[in-house]
């Protein structure tokens, strides 16, 4: 086609041989005009759209541990939120910690994952009390994967 196909606009910062999609572009579809000049004329192309433009995830609200760990009791967790192009999955990991910790998109060192641990809640035994829980997430589409790590727990009573 030679004319401009309707509802594409340009992308201004979109004028050299390749282009990295931007978040605000996931949904839309790509496509590149190529116009070419000599001293016959001037003539311009589209491509083929390319498929939808998927965003990897991207962190919009920390998950975090609200309330104290207690032995035997099920701590539950804010999940919090995140963006990027669906479908979005997630896995769990819960880790207990010898020293309270800051939240992270890296493990912390002295933090080991408690084995079978893979659910949003997780109930601490007697042995963890007085430990600090952290729980990582880590999310995944098409586009990519984040992983992101809570702060820690007030420690486990």
């Amino acid at each position: 086609s030679t004319r401009d196909p309707r509802g594409c606009s340009s992308i201004t910062a979109a004028s050299g041989l390749s282009y990295t999609p931007l978040a605000a572009d996931a949904g839309r579809y790509l496509r590149v005009r190529q116009i070419a000049s000599n001293i016959a004329g001037t003539i311009t192309r589209f491509s083929a759209t390319s498929s939808v433009v998927a965003v990897a995830p991207a962190l919009v609200i920390a998950p975090s541990i609200p309330s104290t760990p207690r032995v035997g009791r099920a701590t539950k967790v804010g999940l919090g939120r995140f963006s990027g192009t669906a479908p979005l999955s997630y896995v769990y990991q819960w880790y207990l910690c010898g020293t309270p910790v800051a939240s992270s998109s890296t493990k912390q060192s002295g933090c080991d994952a408690i084995d079978g641990a893979s659910s949003t809640t997780y109930s601490p035994i007697v042995s963890q009390r007085g430990s600090y829980l952290v729980l990582g997430v880590t999310v995944t589409n098409s586009a990519g994967e984040l992983t992101f790590f809570t702060a820690s727990s007030p420690a486990v009573q």
